[in-house]
This record gives structure tokens, C-alpha cells and sequence, in this order.
């Protein structure tokens, strides 16, 4: 009977205080339902229902719901017609925005009654999927792949790829994955194009990590024995990478680390890589790694694929001087919230600065770079 008395002795301090809780309002909602007009709008609908005073107010709540981020809620009130039953409507526009095809949404009903009472309703989930074609899907427990308008050997074939990178990188990072990941192939920049309010037309595809889901554009059809193995692998290990390594109060890794983590798990031959890599640390023209950080700077041809050149290399070099187990250790130190310093420090006994100089001399650089500059701190 504890329990019983000290829900009563509560109740009388609240009485005695004068703030007694108001009492929910006595109201049910009817299942509720969505009218999908991707990548336009989405429509969020339900009926609700007083068994006291009449409604006068609503609101509907929602927020996509984003594995790595903490949720941002957008509060509608709703226009109505008050009474003991109301027709809850409000249509979200999205034309003007990015929107991310299948991208998952939490959302739940409020009402107040005239006694100023209110109710909430459960909460639902919903996925603004792409409704404009016919998907085929091939999926299993971590994975789905989907694509329209193609050959059934074609998705068979992409599905193969992205089966057998989920399990390399798996092996690679040491652990599974923490959600799935959706992999959806288009058939062109304009069907691509078409769900965002801006996009440069050198993009040729885009990762939603929070989401787990990836987007790609599917180049000519002589290209696509090639391209497929090394896309499909490249854009699941950013998504493993963001994965594995996000922190809510962590930093954020090195884009080499995570670019060349990329090159390193795509299906290919990637020898011209390290070509690139050795000839620009022999001619001196090597930049250090704390360089490589961000988009790789403004977009040009050659030095993109220095830097990705760069970055694929100095993977390679930690993974064969210090092995798969050193690698495994930074990305769990990074998950951990480490800064990149003392992840390296944990992984490998070292930090960065003196990792990119044995890298650069692994490279056969004629001279190792100049050490960072320390803030000197005087004595007050």
C-alpha cells in the first residue's frame, strides 16, 4: 500500500500548493492517415473525438526522425471548426526543400478542449517514400536496394555488390552496423534532381547518413559493369563511417580518413591511386593530411583526385604498417567523442603530425612536414 499513500500524500501536497494538475481531456483520435504526393507534399490526417467539452484547439507535431541528431520538432497549429468532433488536416509543402526519398517521420496530434483540458495522441511513424515510379526492392535484415525501370539482372547484380561490401566492411571495422541502410539507384539527373531545391549537376549522388540511406544516379549502361563496384561500396562505407564514428558531443573526423576509407573499400583496382600518391610526394608536391579536411576545397579536377589519391594511400599505409586491428581502434576511439589527436594516440601511440610524417616517408617524400606550431603559454 506504499504506493497508494504516497500517490495520495502527492495529490494533497498539490491540492495544499494550489497547483492541482488539470486532468487529460477525455478524447480519442481515429487511426490516422497520409496522402503521399512526393516530393511535393505530404498530407497528415486523422479524426478526433471529445467526450466532454468541445475541441477548440489542435496541433500536429512531427520531426524526421534522424539516428544521429537530436530531434528538431515543428509545432503546426491546425485550423478548425470547433465541436465534440473535429477533422484534424494539415499538408506539409516540401517543394522548396531537400527532401530525402523514404527519409522516416515521428508525428503525433495534440487538441485543447474549451475547459482548456488537453489530450495527445499516440505517436506514428511514416516514410516520405518516392512515389512517383515502381520500385523493385531487394532487401534483407541490414540492407535494401531499390531501383525502377531496369533489368532484373541488373538489381540482382548491384544487390551482390552491396551484399558482399556490407560484409567486407563489417569484417574491415570490426562490428555491424547500428541500422540498416537503403540504397536507391536513379535513372537520371533530372529523376534525382527533381527532390531538392538545388543541386550541381557534377553531383552523381548524395549519402543521408543520420537516415541510412544512400541516393545514386545510374551512369550510361556501358558504364555500369565499372561504376557499380566501386559506388555502391564507396557511398555504404560513408555511411558506416558516419556510423561508427558520430558522437553527439564528439568531433568530427578527418575527411581523409573517411574519403580514403571509401576509395580503400570500393570493388576496384585502385594502383593509379598510389601512383598519383608517390608521384606528388617525389616532385614535392605532397600535402600534409590536416590540409585534407572539408569538401577537399573548391571543385577542380586535378586536385580532387590528388586529394583522394592522398587520402586512399595514407589508408593503405596505416592499415599495412599497423593493421586492421589499429584502424578498428581509431574509429571506436572517435565513437568514444575523441578529437583526432588522442584517437590516434590510442589507436596507433601516436598523433597525427607524427602520423603523416611516417606516412609521407612511407610515400618516399623528399623531406617530412614542418611540425604544428605550439601556443606558447606565459606565466601570469
Amino acid at each position: 500500500h506504499l504506493g497508494l499513500r504516497l500517490l495520495f500524500l502527492a495529490g494533497l501536497t498539490a491540492m495544499l500548493l494550489g497547483n492541482t494538475p488539470t486532468p487529460p481531456a477525455p478524447v480519442s483520435f481515429d487511426p490516422p492517415s497520409t496522402i503521399n504526393r512526393f516530393p511535393d507534399s505530404l498530407t497528415f490526417k486523422t479524426t478526433a473525438q471529445s467526450q466532454g467539452a468541445p475541441i477548440v484547439e489542435a496541433w500536429l507535431l512531427f520531426y524526421p526522425r534522424d539516428e544521429m541528431a537530436t530531434p528538431v520538432v515543428e509545432r503546426i497549429q491546425l485550423d478548425l471548426q470547433a465541436g465534440q468532433v473535429v477533422e484534424l488536416a494539415y499538408t506539409w509543402e516540401t517543394g522548396d526543400r531537400l527532401v530525402v526519398p523514404g527519409m522516416p517521420l515521428v508525428y503525433w496530434w495534440e487538441v485543447e478542449d474549451s475547459d482548456g483540458r488537453r489530450a495527445r495522441s499516440e505517436e506514428y511513424a511514416v516514410r516520405y517514400e518516392d512515389t512517383r515510379f515502381d520500385w523493385r526492392v531487394y532487401e534483407t535484415e541490414d540492407l535494401s536496394l531499390w531501383l525502377h525501370d531496369q533489368p532484373e539482372s541488373l538489381g540482382e547484380f548491384a544487390f551482390s555488390i552491396a551484399q558482399e561490401a556490407l560484409r567486407a566492411q563489417a569484417e574491415l571495422y570490426g562490428t555491424s552496423l547500428r541500422f540498416p541502410i537503403r540504397i536507391l539507384l536513379y535513372n537520371s539527373f533530372n529523376e534525382f534532381a527533381q527532390y531538392h531545391a538545388r543541386v550541381s549537376e557534377n553531383v552523381g549522388g548524395e549519402a543521408y547518413t543520420g537516415f541510412g540511406i544512400t541516393a545514386q544516379i545510374l551512369p550510361s549502361e556501358s558504364h555500369r559493369q565499372s561504376w557499380l563496384p566501386q559506388v555502391i561500396p564507396h557511398e555504404i562505407s560513408h555511411l558506416y563511417f558516419r556510423q561508427l564514428t558520430f558522437h553527439p558531443a564528439g568531433h568530427e573526423p578527418p575527411s581523409w580518413l573517411n574519403e580514403g576509407l571509401s576509395v580503400y573499400n570500393e570493388q576496384a583496382d585502385q594502383s593509379h591511386m598510389m601512383q598519383i600518391a608517390r608521384a606528388v610526394a617525389a616532385d614535392g608536391r605532397l600535402r600534409p593530411l590536416t590540409a585534407l579536411s572539408g569538401s577537399f576545397g573548391p571543385y577542380d579536377p586535378e586536385g580532387f583526385y590528388q586529394a583522394y589519391a592522398e587520402s586512399y594511400s595514407a589508408v593503405v599505409f596505416l592499415l599495412e604498417t599497423y593493421g586492421a586491428q589499429a584502424l578498428a581502434d581509431l574509429i571506436q576511439a572517435y565513437g568514444q567523442g575523441l578529437s583526432t589527436d588522442k584517437a590516434f594516440k590510442a589507436a596507433l601511440g601516436m598523433d597525427l603530425g607524427a602520423f603523416q610524417n611516417a606516412w609521407a616517408e612511407w610515400l618516399g617524400a623528399a623531406q617530412p612536414f614542418a611540425p604544428t606550431p605550439t601556443a606558447l603559454v606565459w606565466p601570469t
